[in-house]
């Protein structure tokens, strides 16, 4: 570095580095870019420093390493990736401060599909984090299919983006629903709200007075094992269902469904993954694949994760309905049995991961499944 303690020479660093490598450096992408699990680019240039001096006591090397990094401002986490163009659609978004300045600004989108809605952030220190919700709102005459719409932080470019989807989907509106679950926004709750369908959580303290008014009771996926309330609540819904109403059960995990009077009717087997592109063989003449969409092909493609993790099984003595089944195994997917004077249909399709990304054909399943 220096020809010696007696030939200093002094160091001024410039406004630009050149950086002259044999070899392509490897950077990682941010979180809110590219959905990696760091906030920063950066990668390391390592050196060696070889001192020589005329005084062999005063020689030494050292290896030191320059990380040459960068990073956003913000970070933004989209929690709804998936939206449906309908009225009283919100979209949710996660925003982290990663600089140590406080930000003041605004989170905006517009384009030719959504009119322009802003709203103001403040993050006030390294690391803080806030959970924003923005209501949209449609401009007219939208045609059908996915529209992909940007995400806009303050007036720089876009930071990241969500797919509307503009679907039909007809329901019964007239009479609420009610809803046992056992998760936290669970995407059966956020699919009856994008149905427009009325609703009602349920808890341990379910009795037949307040269902008197329920159209349909849904039980959400694993809801017995995931509330600990739930299992006081099968009985009442079992009576309930017994005296002429309609109960649709997703796929529930054995525990927690032992001595269950709903589960003794119709359950659910072993784990058995029924991969997503498998065909389903649908009865024609099934009022619950019809009525009121008409569910037809494309309504089964583009699955993800799987169309069923379990069959249906139940007693040839229940006279179940098979409203569809598996064409590779046969294995019933959707089934309704008779219990008393009402109807428990046990569903086995892994609707959760196509709600969450609001498959048209799952969509208009479930809005089906309400009005049967």
């Amino acid at each position: 570095i220096n020809a010696g303690e007696a030939f200093r020479f002094s160091f001024t660093v410039p406004d630009t580095f050149d950086i002259i490598t044999p070899e392509t450096m490897k950077f990682n992408r941010p979180v809110s870019t590219n959905g990696s699990d760091k906030f920063t680019i950066y990668t390391g240039i390592p050196f060696v420093i070889a001192h020589r001096d005329p005084d062999p006591l005063r020689n030494f090397a050292c290896r030191r390493e320059i990380v040459v990094g960068v990073s956003p401002v913000q970070s933004a986490e989209i929690l709804t990736p998936f939206v449906r163009i309908t009225p009283g659609e919100r979209f949710v978004l996660r925003l982290q401060s990663i600089s140590r300045e406080p930000y003041r600004g605004n989170v905006a989108v517009g384009d030719s599909v959504v009119r322009e809605a802003r709203i103001p952030v403040t993050l006030r220190r390294n690391d803080s984090a806030r959970l924003d919700t923005l209501p949209l709102a449609w401009r007219d005459s939208v045609t059908d299919g996915d529209h992909v719409i940007a995400l806009r932080i303050g007036k720089g470019k876009p930071v990241g983006s969500f797919t509307a989807r503009k679907f039909p989907a007809l329901a019964d509106t007239s009479r609420p629903v009610g809803l046992l679950t056992g998760l936290i926004d669970s995407p059966v709750e956020e699919a009856l709200r994008r149905l427009h369908i009325p609703f009602r959580l349920l808890d341990g303290s379910f009795n037949d007075t307040s269902a008197a008014l329920l159209r349909t009771i849904l039980i959400d996926r694993d809801a017995f094992a995931l509330r600990p309330d739930a299992g006081g609540a099968s009985e009442a819904i079992a009576s309930w269902v017994r005296a002429g109403g309609h109960c649709v059960m997703l796929r529930q995990s054995p525990r927690g469904a032992e001595e269950n009077p709903l589960t003794g009717n119709a359950g659910f087997g072993a784990p058995r993954v029924i991969a997503p592109e498998a065909s389903v063989v649908a009865d024609p003449s099934s009022p619950l694949l019809s009525h009121p969409n008409l569910l037809s092909g494309p309504d089964w493609r583009d699955w993800i994760i799987s169309r069923a993790q379990s069959p249906v099984m139940v007693t040839r003595d229940s006279n179940p309905v098979i409203h569809c089944r598996d064409q590779s195994t046969g294995a019933p997917l959707i089934v309704s049995v008779t219990m008393g004077r009402g109807t428990l249909t046990a569903v086995a399709l892994d609707l959760g991961p196509q709600l969450q990304i609001v498959h048209p054909g799952a969509c208009r399943l479930l809005a089906n499944l309400m009005s049967y």
